[in-house]
């Protein structure tokens, strides 16, 4: 186990946002979509982070970035807080529904395999191994490879899954 940062849990939001980027440009925005008529823009991130970026909550989002590790930030980009630094690309990733803890995938010198870590509680926990998952494919929304995969968390943050579209090739 390594230590790794402390998270309150996060409270409700009745706020629904989007990680876009606006036609013309490949920076990242927050959008505010609670009224879809009206949408506005929250922050924009620039090239803060990347497709497989995640709202940790209606405040936070989380990104990996492959020479670090897993980052936790508000949504103005800034101040970053590494949650793992593995120096490694941290994908998939899932935040518990309260934003207490994160489940990721890390790559292992055996390319055919991938630990699954749970950082909660200040610890960072390998809690499984797990066939290694291919670094293509979109991964967060349905497309025409057969690679389209998930990690999340039950509803109630009991439970930890890896969903996959029919033919991928995960065996989990």
């Amino acid at each position: 186990m390594q230590p790794a940062p402390l998270f309150p849990p996060s409270g409700a939001s009745t706020r629904k946002l989007a990680l876009v980027s606006l036609s013309g440009s490949t920076d990242f925005v927050v959008r505010d979509i609670t009224d879809i008529n009206h949408p506005f823009t929250v922050s924009s991130l620039g090239g803060q982070v990347n497709y497989g970026a995640k709202f940790v909550n209606d405040a936070e989002l989380s990104t990996a970035d492959g020479s670090v590790g897993l980052l936790r930030m508000p949504l103005s980009g800034s101040p970053k807080t590494v949650v793992a630094a593995c120096g490694a690309l941290a994908f998939p990733f899932a935040w518990s529904p309260d934003g207490t803890g994160v489940a990721y995938a890390r790559s292992t010198p055996d390319p055919q395999i991938q630990k699954l870590h749970l950082v909660s509680g200040g610890q960072d926990r390998v809690v499984d191994s797990m066939p290694a998952i291919p670094e293509i494919g979109c991964e967060q929304r349905s497309c025409g490879d057969s690679w389209d995969f998930r990690l999340l968390y039950s509803p109630n943050g009991a439970y930890i899954s890896l969903v996959e579209l029919p033919g991928a090739g995960l065996r989990i």
